[in-house]
């Protein structure tokens, strides 16, 4: 069975390790896997800025979406989380307990997480492939350490709402403040003019406030309150590839793994075992649509694909949005 599946997923949100998530297995692996890609692509979000997606793989396209995904691949969630707790504020999966700190809640129907005198400067907030309809609305004076936002390829957009102020980042403990990973979605940034927003990154390291991998091409980050310093709005293109991947059983292994396609100039197939390391294996295709795999190099020990294998997968053109700003203010109009 051969799927196009994403395998680099940004969630500068993981400076903490997740801790008591109460639910299914499913859900704390996937999201325990999640998270041990984040440092790596953190470090590696920063290219994007000039390159855009040199490193990204991507995902799955839909159409224009509201609300959170509840597809049959879909893995949608709201997280916060602290270095002594994680809430899942909402989650996909009915079998996950739902839980939130005191000032903040989230309503489905409305696709709103409200933040209300919410002060924990330490606290990162993370939603997944919630839609393009996603608002964050803020009710008086609010300290978090960070907001993140992914989309998988079904709709991560973010709209900042409400009367009150949101200062996000202020001990500049996280790389970003606002981090938006479109993951080839149509995903967009609207902070509306109602809204104070104090926003702060590291000094002299990232943007406060970044939109990659979307495909909007116009237009991502759209500020309707009154930007009080000096900023103007970065864009960079590039393209990111969609790799097709394939269940391969290799020896040792009593289940079959992951790996994505690729082809030598001979027109020979292999597949890739990405992990921190990667590993070659010759494919020998079998009857239902699986791979038995033979390692031809790696052993887990290369550090990027040889030059000699092209990726099998189809390219998308996408865009990436951020201030020039690492402090970066919003006054309501």
């Amino acid at each position: 069975m051969s799927m196009t599946h994403m395998v680099t997923t940004v969630n500068i949100c993981s400076d903490y390790t997740i801790i008591n998530i109460v639910g299914t297995s499913e859900f704390r692996r996937r999201l325990s896997m999640r998270t041990r890609t984040i440092n790596t692509i953190k470090k590696a979000a920063v290219l994007f800025i000039a390159l855009c997606v040199a490193f990204a793989m991507a995902a799955p396209v839909y159409g224009a979406n509201n609300g959170p995904n509840k597809g049959k691949d879909a893995y949608s969630y709201v997280q916060v989380k602290t270095p002594s707790k994680s809430y899942t504020v909402y989650c996909y999966d009915s079998k996950v307990k739902t839980s939130a700190p005191k000032g903040i809640k989230y309503n489905k129907k409305t696709n709103t997480l409200t933040i209300t005198k919410y002060s924990n400067k330490k606290a990162s907030v993370e939603a997944n492939e919630m839609g393009d309809n996603f608002k964050v609305k803020v009710n008086g004076t609010c300290n978090i350490g960070q907001l993140s936002v992914l989309g998988y390829g079904y709709g991560g957009s973010l709209r900042l709402t409400g009367k009150g102020t949101l200062n996000i980042n202020k001990n500049k403990l996280f790389e970003y403040a606002v981090f938006m990973n479109a993951e080839e979605s149509a995903s967009k940034l609207v902070i509306d003019k109602t809204v104070n927003l104090n926003a702060y990154s590291t000094k002299g390291g990232a943007p406060a406030v970044a939109l990659y991998r979307t495909t909007v091409s116009k237009n991502g980050i759209q500020i309707k309150g009154k930007v009080t310093v000096k900023n103007r709005i970065k864009k960079s293109s590039g393209n990111s590839t969609a790799y097709e991947w394939v269940y391969v059983y290799i020896e040792n292994s009593p289940n079959a793994v992951e790996m994505f396609k690729l082809k030598d100039s001979d027109g020979k197939l292999y597949g890739c075992k990405y992990e921190q390391y990667h590993s070659i294996y010759a494919l020998e295709a079998n009857v239902d649509g699986t791979y038995n795999g033979t390692l031809v190099e790696g052993q887990d020990s290369l550090e990027k694909i040889p030059d000699k294998y092209k990726v099998c997968g189809k390219s998308t053109k996408v865009y990436g949005y951020s201030t020039t700003a690492t402090t970066f203010k919003v006054k309501a109009k």
